[in-house]
């Protein structure tokens, strides 16, 4: 029993001594929340700027992806399985 209450007392002073670090924190909490609520409108107004740009992005590269010197040289080479290799490892790399 004397274990029980040992382990009992030190619990509670664990607990006592955690309260003024808990109500340090709560600052450091509220900033955080604070910044969460207004991050969660921010991105959903800027979702369509940042969607155009990303459309807009994805019709610059789309040329690059299928044509250019690059693809030529692709294309120019004879052996289908080398070419099918060089076409396989460019589309990797994009």
């Amino acid at each position: 029993m004397s274990r029980l209450r040992l382990i009992v007392a030190a619990l509670g002073a664990c607990l006592a001594l955690a309260a003024p670090a808990g109500a340090q924190e709560s600052e450091d909490v509220m900033r955080v929340e604070n910044a969460v609520t207004y991050l969660g409108p921010a991105k959903r107004a800027a979702s369509d700027e940042v969607a155009e740009g990303r459309r807009a992005a994805a019709r610059a590269l789309a040329k690059c992806e299928s044509r250019g010197p690059g693809w030529s040289r692709i294309r120019a080479v004879r052996v289908p399985a080398q070419r099918n290799l060089y076409r396989r490892g460019a589309k990797t790399l994009w």
